[in-house]
This record gives structure tokens, sequence and C-alpha cells, in this order.
């Protein structure tokens, strides 16, 4: 059963270094499955959490099933989202000399999480792709019929969300093409 000296307890036993979030600490054991194994976390701004823009100091936690955005404001109130890492397709970060952004696509959204100390936020993005390689193959059903979606191969659709990202496309040329892949 977590508790909160557990969760800090791990949190140092991890190394991690997490800025203006003790709020957050302070919560996170409500909700952290009592079997499930914080393997990183990290602080940043989140940016954009599946597809909504937000601009919001939090903590983003990595476990053995699935990454939690979470966030508590001045008065309190509590958002937190969730993404299975079985529909993470991949993981980018951007750098500069301090500070860095990491990026979590799945099939239609993408989370943002930027002004994240470079180190941490590196340790964070290998944890996760060490993770997605341990996770069991999705089942390909039978010969003739299409592949679930968390089988398929992704890269076309992040090629176009980077186009789209780049301005080269415009939102509904995205969303045409998306819903063309998808279909």
């Amino acid at each position: 059963m977590w508790t909160a000296e557990k969760v800090e307890a791990e949190i140092k036993r991890l190394g991690a270094e997490l800025i203006w979030v003790t709020s957050e600490v302070s919560h996170l054991h409500k909700l952290l499955l009592q079997d499930e194994k914080m393997i990183y976390i990290i602080s940043g701004d989140l940016k954009k959490i599946h597809n909504e823009v937000m601009d919001h100091s939090g903590v983003v936690v990595l476990t053995d099933s699935r990454i939690i955005f979470f966030r508590r404001n001045i008065l309190g109130e509590m958002t937190t989202e969730t993404t299975p890492l079985h529909t993470i397709s991949s993981v980018s970060t951007k750098s500069g000399l301090l500070f860095a952004s990491l990026h979590i696509y799945t099939a239609n959204n993408e989370s943002v999480v930027e002004d994240t100390l470079k180190k941490q936020l590196i340790k964070m993005a290998g944890f996760i792709q060490a993770q997605l390689k341990v996770m069991p193959e999705q089942p390909l059903g039978e010969p003739g019929k299409q592949a679930p979606v968390a089988a398929r191969d992704y890269s076309l659709l992040e090629k176009l969300f980077e186009l789209k990202t780049k301005g080269v496309l415009t939102e509904e040329e995205f969303q045409a093409e998306k819903a063309r892949f998808l279909a």
C-alpha cells in the first residue's frame, strides 16, 4: 500500500530532482495502485495532455503499466490524466542547455511536458523507451483481418503530425490524413 512517506522514499531512491511540486508529491500515494511500481518521476510544465492545451506545473510519473500526469493548483483542484503504456506509439525529446521537453504520442493524442531539467528528462525518456520494449506484444488477430490499433506502425502518423506542427499541413489536412490512416 502506497503512503506519502513511501512515495517520498521512492523518489529519493530514484534520485529524481523535483521542482515546485511539493503539493503534488504529497498526494501521489492516492493515485498509485497498490501493486504498481514507480519507475521514475519528473516535474515540469504540463503544456499539452491528451491534446488539451494547458500551462501548469506538475509531475509525470512512469509506472510499470502507465504514465500519470498530475497537477494540483493553489486552490486545491487536482487534474489527473493517465496514458497506458501499451497505447504509446513513440516518445521524443527536445533539449536546450539546461531544460528539455518530452513529447509522448499515442494513436490520436500528444502529451507535452516542458521546462524539465535536461538530465532528469533524458532519464525519463530512456525509462519509458525501456518499458515499451518489455511490454507484451499485442496479438495481430486472424489472417486477412485488420490488425488491432495497438499493433499498427504509427510512423506515418507521427510524420504527418510533425508536418502539422511545423505548419506544412493545416489542421484540416492533418485530420483528413489521420482519418484515412486510421480507416
